[in-house]
C-alpha cells in the first residue's frame, strides 16, 4: 500500500535543492516511477541498500517461534508497540474475529500489490513509447 503512495506523492511534490551536488542533479529533475531507477547515482541506490539491509536484519528478525511476519514489538498496522500509546485493537478481539479480520488485510495487502504492478506496467508501458 505505501508503493502505490510512493507513485502519487512525486506527482504532487518534490524535495527542494540537490539530490547529488558534485552531479548537479536536483530533486526537481527526477523523473517520477520506474524512469527515475536509472537516473538515481549509484551511491544514493548504495544508502538504500544499506539503510533497507540494516533495518530489515535488525528490526525485523525473524523469531521462529512467532509466526511468519509476527515481529516482536510491532503491534496494530505494524506500528511500534511504544509509538505513542501500548494499545493493540486486536488484542481486544477473539480468536476468530482477529483470524477473520487479518485474513481481510492480507487479501487488500494483495490487491494492493497487484495494483501497484499495474502502475509500475503503466509506467514502463508509457516509457517505451516515447
Amino acid at each position: 500500500m505505501l508503493a502505490c503512495v510512493g507513485y502519487i506523492v512525486p506527482e504532487y511534490f518534490r524535495w527542494p535543492g540537490f539530490l547529488s551536488p558534485e552531479k548537479g542533479l536536483k530533486f526537481a529533475d527526477m523523473p517520477h516511477g520506474i524512469a527515475a531507477v536509472s537516473k538515481v547515482p549509484l551511491e544514493g541506490w548504495l544508502q538504500i541498500v544499506l539503510f533497507v539491509g540494516h533495518y530489515e536484519g535488525y528490526f525485523w528478525r525473524q523469531d521462529p517461534k512467532r509466526a511468519p511476519g509476527d515481529y516482536e514489538g510491532y503491534g496494530f498496522l505494524g506500528v511500534g508497540k511504544n509509538f505513542i500509546v501500548n494499545v493493540d485493537p486486536i488484542e481486544f478481539q477473539d480468536a476468530e474475529v482477529k483470524k477473520t479480520k487479518l485474513s481481510a488485510e492480507i487479501a487488500n495487502g494483495r490487491l494492493a500489490a497487484g495494483l501497484h504492478l499495474s502502475e509500475v506496467m503503466r509506467c514502463v508501458e508509457s516509457s517505451l513509447r516515447r
